[in-house]
């Protein structure tokens, strides 16, 4: 390679990359890559308040009392009341749940419910 090829490589190489960095600049940061399934949008993340009126949580529940959830939201569906999901319907169940009852339910198994 001689010296004007040289030259002319290396312009060429800087030229490229002033565009790139041109066109990198004028092209607004949106959207960023968390991992190869999901793109996250930066700008409305940040602006984004959490809601503070409920909490997600994770629970355990026996598979036979989760069917007996999924029929009952299905019934209340199939009635029309379509707005009515598992979440609603145990905060039904907990709003009618009284201390009282909680110890008559735990007198039927005490196993499960003493220390």
């Amino acid at each position: 390679m001689i010296r004007g090829d040289l030259h002319d490589e290396t312009m060429k190489e800087d030229i490229e990359q002033a565009l790139v960095s041109d066109v990198a600049s004028e092209m607004p940061t949106v959207r960023r890559r968390t991992s190869p399934r999901r793109a996250v949008n930066v700008k409305s993340k940040q602006k984004a308040a959490k809601p503070e009126h409920y909490k997600v949580i994770c629970i355990s529940i026996y598979t036979n009392d989760l069917e007996q959830l999924d029929a009952k939201v299905a019934e209340l569906k199939r009635r029309g009341f379509t707005k009515l999901n598992k979440s609603r319907l145990i905060r039904i169940a907990l709003q009618q749940l009284t201390l009282d009852n909680a110890v008559a339910e735990a007198g039927r198994d005490e196993r499960a419910f003493t220390r």
